[in-house]
């Protein structure tokens, strides 16, 4: 079963190699975030870098803000059963202050979108997001 990480450097990879997504994050720089999942590990770091989106193992020490939440959360955003912006009722903010994760987390949002969007349309991530879901829900 893929973990949170292995979906979440998919999507990555998938964002960072589409041009219409890389000309909305090509001003993004800087902003650095851990996901601590509370029923998956590792924990996950995302961060801009120079219009890329890296995503690494861990909490960087560096982050601006820090979030804890169960898998599924994520998961229900990126097959659009959950709204993004509804995402926080479900995150602990475990690092940082609500203000400056609004900016940072907006940054985010061409990834986001665009793994919504490889959710529909590329069948490997599409299946890496639906044997997770079926692993946390037994479903």
């Amino acid at each position: 079963m893929p973990s949170m990480i292995e979906i979440m450097k998919k999507g990555a990879e998938l964002v960072n190699n589409d041009e219409e997504f890389k000309a909305q994050m090509v001003d993004l720089d800087g902003d650095i975030i851990f996901w601590r999942f509370r029923d998956d590990k590792p924990p996950v770091t995302t961060r801009t870098d120079k219009g890329v989106l890296v995503v690494e193992e861990g909490e960087n020490p560096n982050s601006q803000i820090g979030m804890a939440l169960n898998s599924k959360v994520l998961l229900d955003v990126i097959d659009n059963s959950l709204e993004v912006k509804m995402m926080y009722l479900h995150t602990e903010l475990v690092k940082g202050n609500v203000e400056l994760a609004r900016h940072h987390v907006f940054a985010l949002t061409p990834y986001i979108f665009g793994m919504q969007d490889y959710y529909d349309s590329d069948p490997e991530f599409k299946r890496m997001v639906v044997e997770k879901r079926q692993e946390i829900t037994g479903a």
